[in-house]
């Protein structure tokens, strides 16, 4: 795979022309195009080495993921739990990170996490709605389920350092 190309792809998918001035809206689109398969692991991980402050706005999405959590109404908050403790073991997680994603196999563990992040921001969405109209004991098992796969995937970064 040339990096390059594979950079000038991804970029043009974002809408930006350089990755170092990223912004939170930008990283917002990433993970948009990643939870809708838009953005493949290879490309995120071409985008965690080309994207300085990466560790740093997929915290700052994180944060925002949580800040919807905490607005939500006590229905949705009950089916949103899962993901909310999950959420809390990304940041720990993030913030033991920040500073050492200079290897591979970290970025890839850092790409990793901005998918499952994708797929939790989709997630999230989706109960937010749905909560709404239907009987949310459903959202609670999605939301254990994947809450479980994402503690997973921490667990091994972790036992990995």
């Amino acid at each position: 795979m040339d990096k390059t190309s594979e950079l000038e792809k991804v970029k043009s998918k974002i809408g930006i022309d350089e990755l170092s001035g990223t912004t939170a809206k930008d990283f917002e689109r990433i993970q948009e195009l990643a939870a809708n398969g838009e953005i493949t692991k290879e490309q995120m991980k071409l985008l965690v080495e080309a994207i300085p402050h990466f560790v740093q706005l997929q915290q700052a999405y994180v944060d925002g993921l949580k800040s919807v959590i905490n607005s939500a109404k006590e229905t949705q908050k009950d089916a949103l739990r899962g993901i909310s403790v999950t959420l809390e073991n990304i940041t720990d997680l993030l913030k033991t990170i920040v500073h050492k994603s200079e290897t591979e196999e970290l970025r890839s563990k850092i790409a990793d996490i901005a998918l499952k992040l994708a797929d939790y921001g989709l997630e999230i969405a989706k109960i937010m709605q749905e909560t709404n109209k239907e009987n949310n004991n459903t959202w609670k098992y999605i939301a254990s389920g994947v809450s479980a796969v994402v503690v997973l995937v921490g667990g091994l970064l972790l036992r990995r350092k």
